[in-house]
């Protein structure tokens, strides 16, 4: 059952939590599917990492100050229990989303140490609050990319027809990146590739009616074309 706006829910499932990274040349689609995702996972909780997010991830109402800079700001103070940090910034939208509002200045995530980032996936890691956490990360070659991928248990790269062209870059990237990482893609796409092995057809998502959500997008969030399949695709890398 979905928790009321804005209020947290009761956290008694400590454990560990599931990291799911959301990585696109496209940062409109990579979003789109990232909310898609963290609506249809049961316990999961949506984080948004990148430097200047797409879409507007701002609670309707002040139910909570805390934003991701909060929380990154607990890590560099090495307060430790950043478990506490994380329950006190989630925020529950009336479309039933848990999300932890994006970082308040760009620098925040540019100033992070390898060690500061560390802490932080391991903090992930080891939360517990939530099962899933879908974490929607910039695409690029940088090393902290490299750290997400080798943390995440599933890695989603969905490419719009006009960005077809870059899945082999993609590709090489993270197969350079990680050397286990090319075991947890799943490539979300509209239409298949002439080139395309034999071997990657289990890896591919095809969903014709693929495309971003519009800058209002919590009103197409609960109910998009694709919604079944995004679903069928969660049942099927189960």
């Amino acid at each position: 059952a979905l928790s009321e706006c804005g209020k947290v829910p009761k956290w008694d499932k400590p454990g560990k939590s599931e990291i799911i990274v959301c990585l696109s040349p496209d940062p409109a689609l990579k979003s789109t599917i990232a909310l898609c995702l963290a609506l249809a996972y049961e316990d999961a909780v949506y984080i948004n990492f990148e430097s200047f997010p797409f879409y507007r991830f701002n609670p309707e109402k002040s139910f909570t100050n805390k934003s991701l800079s909060d929380i990154l700001y607990h890590i560099k103070s090495l307060k430790g229990n950043t478990g506490i940090a994380l329950d006190s910034a989630v925020y529950t939208d009336y479309s039933g989303l848990n999300i932890i509002p994006p970082i308040d200045n760009p620098s925040d995530m540019w100033e992070m140490t390898e060690n500061e980032m560390d802490e932080l996936i391991k903090s992930l890691k080891m939360w517990g609050h939530f099962k899933i956490i879908i974490a929607d990360i910039e695409l690029n070659a940088g090393p902290y990319t490299a750290k997400w991928l080798e943390a995440a248990s599933m890695v989603f790269v969905p490419l719009s027809p006009m960005l077809l062209h870059q899945k082999q870059r993609v590709n090489n990237m993270i197969n350079s990146m990680a050397s286990t990482a090319s075991k947890k893609v799943k490539w979300i796409q509209p239409i298949s590739l002439e080139n395309e092995s034999f071997e990657e057809a289990g890896d591919i998502c095809y969903i014709p009616e693929l495309s971003s959500f519009p800058e209002d997008w919590k009103s197409y969030a609960r109910n998009c074309s694709f919604t079944g399949k995004i679903h069928a695709l969660i049942s099927s890398s189960k």
